[in-house]
């Protein structure tokens, strides 16, 4: 009986490793739909004079991965996403009351760890290392700083089509709301911004 389990837990090892898919090398791009907005709640009376509530608009992500299976159905992967979303800002410069466009630049390092049915449908999810490579915007009277390193996370469904096309839907947040500044001529204004995004892409694996 003993050998007999024995050579069964063999035999199941044996065809799992056989069976285990190729590591795969991928790139992928998308849109990033935002469900949150900054806030400026903690402005001074003051400021108001100067700036209205932002507007988060949408963005787009442009990243790398690599999937690697544990047998034939499990798999983790690590990816480096470069994302960026951007805020329109009515200021008054004085005179007058304008739209100012600033770029939020982040570099996300996603660990996800999933599950693939069927051989194309895919559910994973995972924590994500979310870096501020800073922020760029049209008008010289704005200057924004928000906080370098935060914690998220991703979830996430996605298909294999063709051996090598894939499309993912996924929802990142963050665990904290990252905390920073903007000056408009001058006024300094407290600004208190979340992820709440929807990322839809579509990737390329070699």
């Amino acid at each position: 009986m003993k050998k007999i389990i024995l050579l069964s837990i063999a035999l199941v090892s044996f065809f799992s490793v056989n069976a285990q898919k190729d590591n795969k090398i991928g790139i992928k791009a998308g849109f990033n739909y935002n469900m949150a907005s900054a806030d400026l709640s903690d402005a001074p009376d003051g400021a108001w004079d100067a700036i209205k509530e932002p507007k988060v608009n949408n963005g787009w992500h442009l990243g790398i991965n690599y999937r690697s299976y544990w047998g034939n159905i499990f798999y983790w992967q690590p990816e480096l996403i470069y994302s960026q979303t951007s805020n329109t800002l009515e200021h008054n410069n004085g005179s007058e009351w304008i739209n100012t466009e600033f770029d939020n630049k982040l570099l996300d390092l996603n660990v996800l760890v999933g599950v693939e049915l069927l051989d194309f449908v895919r559910a994973y999810a995972g924590p994500t290392a979310i870096f501020n490579l800073g922020s760029s915007q049209n008008d010289n009277d704005i200057e924004t700083s928000f906080e370098s390193f935060r914690m998220g996370y991703q979830i996430g469904a996605g298909l294999d089509l063709l051996s090598f096309l894939t499309v993912d839907v996924a929802y990142k947040g963050s665990f904290s709301s990252d905390n920073g500044s903007i000056n408009v001529a001058g006024v300094e204004v407290p600004i208190t911004e979340s992820i709440s995004q929807i990322h839809l892409s579509v990737g390329i694996l070699f």
